[in-house]
């Protein structure tokens, strides 16, 4: 469990620069937390209902599951209103961002995508079959794929999934 202050410290008060990405529940930011340690940091957004459900789902999966081409959920923040999940950072970024932004400078050659196609699907089939809850992401999309250091995928987002 991470303190607003401290998460707030971290990515120096939620900065601009900080920013990492933003969807319909709220803002992800890069943080650097005291030991020096990387994180990604999703503050959800105040005005959402459906963000509060969201985030109680989030945390009930992604505790719940482990597997490499999952993304590894390391603290979260409820204070007062604000909630916040604390994920592990994978510096290569989003998948959509490696597909298509001019800034990658297409850094994926056939071969890392279909490792990258094969990684996400291993974890969509651990999902599925493997866990010992199956898991419906329902929100499969490249910007929802994270990759590490070496290009393994992993798969993030799981706000509006369904157990079964």
């Amino acid at each position: 469990v991470f303190t607003y202050q401290d998460l707030s410290l971290a990515t120096d008060s939620f900065s601009k620069r900080n920013k990492l990405g933003q969807g319909g529940f709220g803002t992800v930011y890069k943080a650097t937390l005291n030991n020096g340690s990387q994180v990604a940091v999703k503050k959800l957004s105040l005005q959402s209902n459906q963000g509060k459900r969201e985030f109680v789902n989030e945390i009930t999966i992604i505790t719940g599951i482990q597997h490499r081409n999952l993304v590894r959920l390391k603290g979260y923040c409820v204070e007062a209103d604000e909630r916040l999940l604390v994920y592990e950072f994978l510096n290569k970024g989003s998948l959509d961002r490696a597909l298509f932004s001019s800034e990658s400078n297409a850094f994926l050659d056939w071969q890392s995508r279909f490792q990258i196609a094969i990684g996400i699907a291993r974890g969509l089939a651990y999902l599925h079959e493997e866990s010992h809850v199956q898991v419906i992401h329902r929100d499969i999309k490249a910007s929802n794929i994270l990759l590490d250091d070496k290009l393994q995928p992993k798969i993030s987002d799981f706000g509006i999934s369904k157990l079964f």
